[in-house]
């Protein structure tokens, strides 16, 4: 039973991400309702950063189109999105969609 507590306090909760990000400075109140839609269990809050949210649907679909890799995950900063692995980043572009080829293939190459 002791065991069961201690998962259940690691368990993934949507609700808690987004009150995380809600609370975070140095996002206006329009970046922080983009990255509350696209949280998932990687996703952290800290120092005016998100990291690890799903990949905007509009940037999934110039995948698709265009047959590029996805193996990466967004983020959102003051200066707009980005795209990054846990050894690289991309620049922060103020369009979703404003990556490179070469910016995509890098960072999927990353991870």
């Amino acid at each position: 039973m002791k065991y069961l507590k201690l998962f259940e306090a690691f368990r993934f909760s949507p609700e808690l991400k987004k009150e995380e990000i809600k609370k975070l400075r140095g996002l206006n109140k329009e970046r922080k309702e983009m990255a509350q839609k696209l949280v998932q269990f990687i996703t952290h809050a800290k120092s005016g950063k998100v990291h690890g949210l799903r990949l905007h649907p509009a940037l999934t679909k110039r995948l698709r189109l265009e047959e590029l890799p996805a193996g990466f995950s967004m983020g959102l900063d003051k200066d707009g999105w980005f795209i990054h692995t846990h050894r690289a980043r991309s620049e922060s572009r103020e369009d979703v969609t404003g990556f490179t080829k070469k910016e995509i293939k890098f960072i999927d190459s990353t991870g």
